[in-house]
């Protein structure tokens, strides 16, 4: 994948239920051109992390879901042009990180199934342009 250097976006989604879907070590996305990536339904093994997520600047969809992607935190290095954030089942917990208030271009902020607790922070005020939030655990 690392040679598709024109990619804008990715999309692998399986079918774990049913016995099929991708697994194996979770691909490295590297590519600054892409501004969708979603990986739902998959077996993939492994973490994304700052150092990964950091180059991704005309990222404006992400989507993670499934059981096995682990996210113990919302990397700080997300792009500010992120307009949908989906995370959904991916292994997050503790008090909803306050990097998310500076993503004021947010339209889509879906974080269910994690462990996130607390209180709901002020700074999702700064969303003004949010339109849908889920935050079900």
């Amino acid at each position: 994948i690392s040679r598709l250097t024109s990619l804008k976006a990715l999309d692998l989604a399986g079918s774990s239920q049913k016995g099929k879907s991708f697994s194996g070590p979770l691909p490295d996305p590297r590519l600054e051109s892409l501004e969708l990536v979603s990986i739902t339904d998959t077996e993939f093994s492994g973490s994304f992390t700052d150092d990964q997520i950091v180059r991704l600047q005309q990222l404006k969809y992400l989507t993670l879901e499934r059981p096995g992607l682990l996210l113990e935190t919302i990397p700080t290095t997300l792009s500010y042009n992120l307009t949908s954030l989906v995370l959904k089942n991916v292994g997050l917990s503790g008090p909803m990180p306050a990097c998310l208030g500076g993503m004021t271009n947010l339209e889509t902020l879906d974080l269910q199934n994690n462990g996130i607790h607390g209180s709901i922070p002020e700074f999702l005020n700064n969303l003004t342009h949010l339109k849908h939030l889920r935050l079900q655990n």
